[in-house]
């Protein structure tokens, strides 16, 4: 139902997991449906930070250079 809704997509979606999340393979299978369903695949992206799973605890200072570049 949800995933229908994002042939409207206007903004960007970005997806940020690390390595050894509990969640990793929930994200990666989400944002492929987000791929699959999205019209301008230009504005999903998918960061994954190796050696951690908590990216925000562990490694702030990546997700912030992240959220700069992009």
């Amino acid at each position: 139902m949800v995933l229908g809704v994002l042939v409207w997509l206007r903004c960007p979606v970005l997806l940020v997991t690390g390595q050894h999340s509990l969640f990793n393979e929930t994200t990666r299978a989400l944002h492929q449906a987000i791929l699959k369903s999205c019209s301008d695949k230009t504005k999903v992206e998918f960061i994954e930070v190796g050696g951690v799973a908590n990216v925000l605890e562990e490694k702030v200072g990546h997700f912030m250079l992240f959220t700069v570049f992009i």
